[in-house]
């Protein structure tokens, strides 16, 4: 009877619900309470006043490697139960009328991807835009950190014409965190970020409108280089996982620390080689240089790292074709004007180097280093002889604060904790969160995507270079960003062709994940 059995669909399609919204709920309230009760161990104060919100040490890692779980243990939880839903009802999302919403949403996308260059540009506008309309509720950030002020420090001296600022006459007095003050007074840190922010004053009065500019840009190189490894639908996707995770409350856009400014670079060299893997051209050439030049400017050892794998494969690439006597002479050509800005550039670092510290084999960090801080910078490394300092406050912070960060990594158990307690879970909160952990989840079903080989090895040169560093800050991962984000929508187009006894269950979970990501974006 068409009644009775519209009766048992819906009957049945209410007690699924709740089956669903009870396993939800149920799984949050576990979270919660584990949460919640490993959290008051971690405050100051005493437990029995626990309840009357007292002082909450943020900073301990236990909280934060708690939450990864919960968070997992949600999405476990709440896939096993789509899945089970998808088992007993295959159709929900396959149906006629979902398949036309996606279809029409997939020609819309189709038909953007037709105009690259406009697209380009969405992309890099569609994010500044975005942050300006939360303008009255997150207004232009003020520094806060040493950090910030040094590299406000570069920036407004850039602005001003200069490469650095001579020896204030009584120096001793103004010393403070990572700037150097002999020979020049400049910031420690390279000039990439500073150099972005100095165009936000020079051409807004604004560094921050620099810091702006490089989180549009960070998104439309990581659209350009997903077109290298998917087609340019799921490359818009791909765009858009940032603006969900880190987003647009991230402090690599609500402060100036940086970030966007390496994580583009590194997106441009991965995009490039990709594309000169298949075809050479002298743009390609032009930007994977341009993009090495980004990654020597702002984190060099980081991005470097990262900017291995691909400039491996890519050299491998060329020996494979071998080389005649006419593709020699052409490729000679192309590498014309890349060489001479690769030149030009290391001629500028040189330059810029001898103008700081006086030497142009001598970074402005390494004099830093060589004033001020005790602390090598790699895992295993001795300490230095602690250099004379003028002010105690100073002494107290490189002898007695950061040298926590030292201990924390100093011998093998230690680094091994520190790693697993602290680090990793901090690069999920920050790369994943909520949201997207799912896609993290999923993307080991690309391991074997030959395609992205490349970025699973950069992944792994990230997780060796981050693990090698006595210093951990969330934007020291940034050259993996843009691709991190491609291995989660190529893992999610993999989930797309899992089935489950002829029944598609991955292409319902991957269309069910989408509209989860589309609900917290908004």
């Amino acid at each position: 009877m068409p009644i009775q059995r519209l009766v048992d669909d819906l009957v049945f399609n209410v007690r699924l619900v709740l089956a669903v919204i009870h396993g939800f709920f149920t799984a949050w309230i576990v979270g919660i309470v584990c949460l919640t009760s490993r959290i008051q161990d971690c405050f100051q104060t005493s437990s029995a006043l626990w309840p009357c919100v007292p002082e909450f040490d943020w900073s301990s890692e236990e909280p934060q490697l708690l939450v990864v779980f919960v968070f997992a243990g949600f999405w476990v939880i709440a896939l096993a139960l789509a899945a089970l839903a998808v088992s007993f009802r295959p159709n929900w999302f396959v149906s006629v009328k979902v398949e036309q919403i996606f279809r029409a949403g997939s020609a819309a996308l189709n038909k953007c991807g037709q105009h690259p260059r406009l697209c380009l540009l969405a992309v890099f506008l569609i994010p500044i835009v975005l942050r300006l309309c939360l303008i009255n509720v997150v207004p232009v950030p003020q520094p806060r950190s040493h950090d910030e002020f040094s590299y406000l420090l570069g920036a407004e001296t850039f602005a001003s014409g200069r490469l650095t600022n001579s020896t204030p006459a009584m120096w001793k007095f103004f010393e403070t965190e990572h700037e150097i003050m002999v020979p020049t007074y400049q910031s420690k840190y390279p000039p990439a970020q500073a150099l972005f922010m100095a165009a936000g004053l020079v051409v807004f009065k604004s560094a921050w409108a620099g810091v702006l500019i490089s989180f549009g840009a960070m998104f439309a190189a990581t659209y350009w280089m997903a077109r290298a490894y998917m087609p340019h639908r799921f490359a818009l996707l791909t765009a858009a996982l940032p603006l969900v995770q880190p987003g647009l409350g991230s402090y690599w856009v609500n402060s100036y620390y940086g970030g966007c400014v390496v994580a583009t670079g590194a997106a441009l060299v991965f995009g490039a080689c990709a594309r000169l893997k298949r075809k050479w051209t002298v743009l390609n050439w032009t930007i994977l240089s341009i993009g090495l030049v980004v990654i020597a400017n702002s984190r060099p050892f980081d991005g470097l790292v990262v900017a291995v794998p691909p400039l491996i494969a890519l050299l491998y690439q060329v020996s494979r074709k071998g080389l005649s006597f006419a593709s020699a002479r052409s490729l000679a050509r192309q590498l014309v004007l890349p060489v001479l800005l690769g030149v030009l550039a290391i001629a500028a670092m040189l330059h810029y180097n001898y103008c700081v510290t006086g030497n142009p084999l001598v970074m402005p960090y390494a004099e830093w280093q060589k004033q001020y801080s005790p602390i090598r910078p790699f895992v295993g490394l001795k300490l230095l002889p602690e250099p004379h300092y003028n002010c105690s406050i100073l002494r107290d912070n490189y002898v007695r604060c950061e040298i926590l960060d030292y201990n924390a990594v100093s011998t093998p158990a230690q680094w091994l904790s520190t790693i697993c307690t602290k680090r990793i879970p901090i690069a999920i909160l920050f790369f994943c969160g909520f949201w997207l952990l799912p896609f993290a989840f999923f993307s080991v079903l690309s391991f074997r995507d030959s395609k992205i080989t490349v970025l699973w090895c950069a992944f792994t040169a990230m997780a060796v270079a981050v693990g090698s560093e006595v210093y951990y800050q969330r934007h020291y991962m940034a050259p993996i960003a843009a691709p991190l984000v491609v291995l989660f929508v190529q893992g999610w187009r993999h989930l797309r062709q899992v089935k489950f006894k002829d029944i598609p269950l991955g292409f319902s979970l991957s269309r069910l994940l989408l509209l989860i990501l589309a609900g917290g974006a908004l």
